[in-house]
Order: structure tokens, then sequence, then C-alpha cells
């Protein structure tokens, strides 16, 4: 069907470059305008046009102050615009929620409930659409498992099969001291809508470092310790194989400068230049000093890590939360009470206040860019 005016070509040509929310409003206009919100077709079409448009670029940040989890939005890359305010319309009964992703505009959110029913909760959510899918639980195990000491959870796209995946890694310990403790692993398909286990057997780990699990091109990647030894946990989203990285090594040499005045104290992970990104941060006497390595895809036997440069930031009391691009670090300063987001700039060596105060607990920032794609069951039309 198309307009009375112009073509129906090019009334899509149009609408694909319009804002999330002005195409939930157009909705009402007519039944064409209202299908396009549902067509597979339109929403990868807008959905490709959002993704390599950087004007489109947004900021969400999440707070939560044990009432309810607050989102804001950000419209630009300098956060410097008034935020608009996310609702997440569903109950969470006072839930402290991590975030994960988005992949193609969805969040996945997780996390325990602190009310008197304690409930494990898993939800996929648009944001710009405001719809949400409470994720069902499984109704299986691992035998003779009764009871997961750990659990983590990841979560990534399958580009192959068009399916958002979520990951529960379940760490198992053993009674019988001869058999060692071991992790297992099961998937939730978002086409299938239904949970299953995995072939996955890998050694018992934990994690204990915030950002601690990202997913960048088609894995998830979790950071943890296995019997001390830091690790990193890659889960192809696709295959569903798993293998297990060692963290590149600190070395103590004397004539490593870092080793003389500084003690590797934390590590979180992000994304620099399309490949996963290890930021150690070093305590000092003199203040904090940040160490930034890449990890490769690359054959057995050979270095997987690439150490790519050295911030010092001495004497200010900062906390790397990822890069906002290749070349912007985003950093939380700490000012009681709270403190304060800034940007710094690996090629001209200059900090930028965001002049955004904030709390670290529950506190999170995510590139998110908006998309139409929906989480509600058989909600898609496919053109004939």
């Amino acid at each position: 069907m198309a307009s009375c005016f112009l073509p129906e070509d090019l009334v899509i040509e149009i609408l694909t470059r319009l804002p999330v929310k002005s195409l939930m409003r157009f909705k009402c206009i007519c039944k064409t305008w209202n299908a396009f919100t549902r067509n597979l077709s339109f929403i990868d079409m807008h959905l490709n046009r959002n993704t390599s448009n950087d004007l489109n670029h947004h900021h969400l940040i999440k707070h939560f102050d044990m009432k309810v989890n607050r989102f804001n939005l950000f419209p630009n890359e300098s956060l410097g615009v008034r935020p608009q305010n996310v609702i997440l319309s569903l109950q969470l009964h006072g839930a402290a929620f991590k975030v994960l992703g988005p992949c193609n505009g969805i969040l996945c959110l997780h996390g325990s409930s602190v009310s008197k029913k304690k409930y494990f909760h898993i939800i996929l959510w648009n944001p710009a659409t405001r719809e949400y899918r409470v994720l069902p639980t499984s109704n299986f195990g691992f035998p003779p498992y009764k009871l997961a000491r750990e659990c983590y959870i990841g979560y990534g796209f399958d580009h192959k099969t068009k399916d958002y995946k979520v990951v529960q890694l379940l760490g198992f310990r053993r009674r019988n001291e001869r058999k060692k403790d071991e992790v297992r692993a099961k998937v939730y398909s978002f086409n299938a809508d239904s949970w299953r286990p995995t072939h996955v057997k890998l050694p018992y780990f934990t994690t204990r470092y915030p950002g601690c699990t990202l997913y960048v091109n088609g894995e998830i990647h979790w950071s943890g310790f296995c019997e001390g030894d830091p690790i990193i946990i890659s889960f192809d989203i696709g295959s569903e194989e798993c293998r297990v990285t060692p963290m590149p090594v600190y070395s103590e040499r004397e004539d490593n400068p870092l080793s003389k005045y500084y003690k590797r104290e934390e590590h979180t992970l992000s994304m620099l230049d399309g490949s996963l990104a290890v930021i150690f941060y070093f305590f000092g006497m003199v203040g904090k000093l940040f160490e930034v390595w890449t990890m490769e895809k690359i054959g057995a036997g050979q270095q997987p890590w690439t150490r790519k440069f050295v911030i010092d930031l001495c004497p200010y009391p900062y906390r790397p939360l990822g890069f906002w691009n290749d070349n912007q670090l985003l950093l939380y300063k700490l000012r009681r009470p709270g403190g304060d987001l800034i940007l710094y700039d690996t090629c001209t060596k200059r900090l930028k206040d965001l002049q955004l105060h904030v709390f670290p607990f529950g506190f999170q920032v995510l590139p998110y860019k908006e998309s139409l794609v929906s989480v509600k069951k058989d909600s898609y039309q496919v053109e004939n």
C-alpha cells in the first residue's frame, strides 16, 4: 500500500532513518505504518542504519537505590545534555540487577531479589520499545550435583541462526576429594524460549571483580581465577564451545618500572579496536596506573595477548570503567559521597569532566544504540 503522495519505497527509506520513539508514535497513523514496526525486513533495515550511524550512539547509565533500578539514556557521546529517564515497568521486588549487552538494542538484566521470597530473575529488555521478556526457569540439573555454588551469566547474539542466547555457568563442588570440582553450562535460546544443557565442562573457577563479563565478536568472556591463577573463559555463542586462556603475566623483573612502585590491584574487561581488552589497574604510593592488553583469536601455542599501552594518571584516585571508543577511556573518580565520571583521551592525554555525579553501588555505563527488535513471542510479520 503506497502513500497518497509518495511511493512506498521512499516512505520506507524515510521511516528507517527516524528514531524508535517517533516510529512508535506513528503506529497510529495507519495500518501500514503500524505493520512496519513488526516487519522483519523493515526492522533489519532500521537496525543497520542505526548501527552504521554514529549520530545514533547513546549511552545508558544504570543506578540502584534499594527501591528501584533507574536508567538514564544520554543521546550523544559527550553526555553533555540532560538525560532521558527510562523506566522498566516490571516490578523487580527490590532486586539489584546487573546489565549485560546490548545486542541489537536488547539488554539482558539478571539478579536476585531482596524480598522475603528470593528469586533469581533474568530479563531481556528493549529500552526503546519498552518491551521485556522474563525468561523461564530451567527444569533440569546436572546429576549427581544438587546445588550450584557459583552462577555466572553471559549474553550474546548468534549471527548464523539469528538467535539471542543467555548462558549460565554453574560451579559445582564435589564431596569426593578424589574428583575435581567443575563448571557446567546451560543455554537459553530466544527463538525456542527454553533452556537446554550443553556438553561444556570447565575447571572450577571464581571471580570477584566488577565488569567481569563481556560479549565481543561472537564470544562471551568471563574473567576469573582457577586455583589462584587469573584466566579468561571464552564461550563461542555459535559453536557453544569453551576455551580457557591465561591472563597476561605481570612481570616482576627489576627492569620493569611497574614492579618497583606499583602492585596489580584489580582489572576490568572492555572492547578496544574490535577485540577483547583487559585493563589492569595498579596501586602504589604515588597513585594509580593502568595497563591495557588486547586478546586476539590465534592458533594453539601462540601468544594471544598484546600489550597496547600504559596510562599514568597519578596521583588521582581513578578506576577504569571501560573504553568509550577506541581513543577514550571512561573513568570513575572517587569523591565522597559517590564519584564523578571522567573521560580520558589516550591520544591527547587530556581529562574531561562529564559533570555527572554517581554512586558506585549498582552503577553501570553501557554504550547503546536503539532498535525495533521485539522481545515478545510471535510478534513479527514476514513479507510474502
